[in-house]
């Protein structure tokens, strides 16, 4: 359960960082057409940097299995090949975003289909919000807008609208694995109330 909820505020934060970003796209995409790529070169070194860091403050023998310092390198590595070439950045941020609202619609549809094995009724809506998103994936992946401000203000609406769906459908699903989780228990523990001897 520990695992799933820090996989939960993960998934709500990055639904509010997409709407955040959604944001400043959609009310000045000059800006962010002109500052996204660099941000995303400092953002790759920064995690780059804080990975390494973690991985020389750990004990050693904790360290074994763990690839931080690697992904701290490749971290920093891309980070630096995005700064010295931004211009084309800029250029895949679409195609780039467009396949993590991709997945992010993927991933939404296979929590419905969970939600539809555990014979929860009210998994349409979730299926709904994977459709919306997947078809808006493939939206930024093709790409039909030729002028890049009106593609930036598509790509923020597209943003707060995975964003939005995120959170939506994390907290949701959460709950809904919750309640399922507390009626398990529910019917372990009447259960284990049952004695055998009595009912011999």
């Amino acid at each position: 359960m520990k695992m799933l909820k820090e996989l939960k505020w993960e998934a709500i934060l990055t639904g509010v960082l997409y709407i955040l970003l959604g944001i400043v796209a959609l009310v000045i995409p000059e800006t962010m057409q002109k500052t996204l790529g660099y941000l995303i070169g400092i953002v790759l070194i920064v995690a780059g940097l804080v990975s390494i860091i973690c991985y020389l403050l750990r004990d050693a023998r904790e360290n074994y299995y763990h690839n931080e310092f690697v992904f701290g390198i490749l971290g920093i590595v891309l980070g630096a090949v995005v700064l010295y070439k931004v211009e084309i950045v800029i250029s895949l941020i679409p195609f780039i975003l467009g396949v993590l609202v991709l997945c992010s619609g993927c991933s939404k549809l296979q929590d419905a289909i969970d939600l539809k094995r555990l014979d929860y009724g009210s998994w349409l809506g979730l299926l709904i919000v994977a459709a919306i998103n997947i078809i808006l994936g493939v939206v930024l992946i093709y790409n039909p807008f030729k002028a890049a401000i009106l593609l930036f203000r598509v790509l923020g609406v597209v943003l707060i609208l995975s964003g939005a769906g995120d959170c939506f459908s994390t907290i949701y699903f959460a709950r809904k694995l919750r309640r399922f989780k507390q009626e398990q228990d529910a019917l372990d523990s009447t259960f284990e109330e049952v004695d055998p001897k009595e009912q011999n």
